[in-house]
């Protein structure tokens, strides 16, 4: 009966529409139907780093399917999440609501660096005095003495 059927498929009557009735499944997946939330997901897996083949197993396609349809998400993916990202973190740092976004946008995007600053409150040398007992012999203090010279060498 299948035979009978592709037989008159490919002898051909004229009538497409009515060769298309005919038509037998030949089995195979089933036909994969692209949406909106499909691409959506893609160009997010994408972004966020999964590999093609853990992508198409998601949806249930080979790679080679999912390269077929989703190839502009595919392209795309990586550079629409960082899109999204820096989008968010600027919309924080210009609310000017978080320090933390606003000086790292300034030291990513306007060259801006942490500098080293001396407090003038703090000593900037610091003396150490340690009380040995009695009992300790001078050869004893020379091997525990650990105070630096003028220079700061030993």
């Amino acid at each position: 009966m299948v035979d009978k059927v592709l037989e008159d498929a490919s002898v051909g009557t004229g009538d497409a529409a009515g060769e298309a009735e005919e038509a037998v499944d030949k089995g195979g997946r089933p036909w994969h139907r692209v949406t909106a939330d499909s691409r959506r997901m893609v160009r997010e897996a994408v972004g966020l780093g999964l590999q093609q083949n853990n992508v198409a197993r998601l949806l249930g396609i080979s790679p080679k399917t999912l390269r077929r349809h989703y190839r502009y998400e595919i392209d795309t993916g990586v550079d629409q999440v960082n899109f999204d990202v820096a989008r968010a973190l600027y919309t924080r740092a210009a609310s000017g609501k978080d320090t933390i976004a606003s000086i790292f946008m300034l030291k990513a995007r306007a060259g801006w660096k942490d500098t080293a600053s001396q407090d003038a409150a703090l000593p900037q040398k610091i003396e150490v005095t340690f009380a040995l007992p009695e009992s300790v012999t001078e050869e004893k203090k020379e091997m525990i003495d650990i105070t630096p010279d003028g220079d700061g060498v030993r």
